[in-house]
């Protein structure tokens, strides 16, 4: 059972953390080439993929790691490990980056391209969220890698 939930663990944290990454690059892509129709077509799918990849890998990803550190220490002991909870903290950090902050801009900047279609131009607050959104969102990745990190070598004190 372990072996399972443990690759569920990784497969939840590849699918996660390749959203992260290739939402970024297909954003930034899609920002560059100043059209509004691909700006609207990147910012849908950008969202609908941060659902999906984000939000419920993310759960999954939290289920799992808590449920396997259960199974190692039955009394509770897995709260005292700062392996555990230390990145725990991580990505609960990078977690309300992105459900107080990043996802807010890119529900604004889905409005914004609908209304860019409308009138061929891009407002400059487009831009602004852009350089927000990218600055948050390498902030929340670094938090994420940091927990990576420190799940995969453990380097605190058990």
């Amino acid at each position: 059972m372990d072996l399972f939930l443990k690759s569920l663990h990784l497969l939840f944290g590849a699918l996660f953390l390749g959203n992260m990454i290739v939402s970024a690059v297909w954003k930034n892509l899609a920002d560059r080439s100043r059209q509004p129709q691909v700006l609207l077509f990147s910012a849908r799918l950008v969202l609908l993929t941060d659902w999906i990849f984000i939000a419920a890998c993310g759960l999954g990803l939290v289920t799992t790691g808590l449920v396997r550190a259960m199974g190692f220490f039955p009394t509770g002991g897995f709260l005292k490990q700062p392996w555990i909870h230390i990145p725990l903290g991580f990505f609960v950090v990078s977690g309300l980056i992105w459900a107080l902050a990043l996802l807010p801009i890119e529900i604004q900047q889905r409005k914004l391209a609908e209304e860019a279609v409308q009138t061929g131009t891009i407002p400059a607050v487009y831009d602004r969220l852009s350089l927000r959104w990218n600055l948050l969102g390498a902030l929340a990745t670094l938090f994420i890698l940091a927990t990576l990190f420190v799940m995969v070598f453990k380097p605190l004190p058990s």
